[in-house]
């Protein structure tokens, strides 16, 4: 065997040329993607001002409604629906589970202390 082969056959020299090419294009991968990067607000301002120019007679605060905002028809069948909604009636039961102690004592209501202010506080 050639002193500068390996066991499978390759070339000493054909190693290390690979091993500095990949190093190579990891340097440019990782210095070429640092200005395509965004941060979180530059993603925010982008994805809205996307939805902004899709549907521009929306306006801003009735995206909060999703699909009901920009189709009639849903909105209509929507505002129906909320005139007896489905999950009132099991609206008492959430409650009355949400105060029932468990065997250790403690319920649901021990994991949100300001649960009378409402829960979404506690939610990022």
């Amino acid at each position: 065997m050639p002193q500068n082969a390996v066991p499978n056959g390759v070339r000493l020299e054909e190693v290390s040329m690979r091993r500095v090419i990949s190093i190579f294009a990891g340097i440019v991968l990782l210095l070429g993607s640092g200005g395509a990067m965004a941060g979180p607000q530059e993603d925010l301002k982008i994805f809205q001002d996307y939805f902004k120019k899709r549907f521009p007679k929306v306006a801003y605060e009735d995206f909060a409604n999703g699909l009901y905002a920009i189709n009639d028809d849903f909105r209509q069948q929507w505002e129906e629906m909320e005139e007896f909604p489905p999950y009132e009636l099991t609206l008492d039961e959430g409650e009355e589970l949400f105060h029932k102690p468990f065997a250790n004592g403690k319920g649901y209501a021990d994991c949100f202390p300001k649960y009378k202010e409402g829960v979404k506080q506690d939610y990022p």
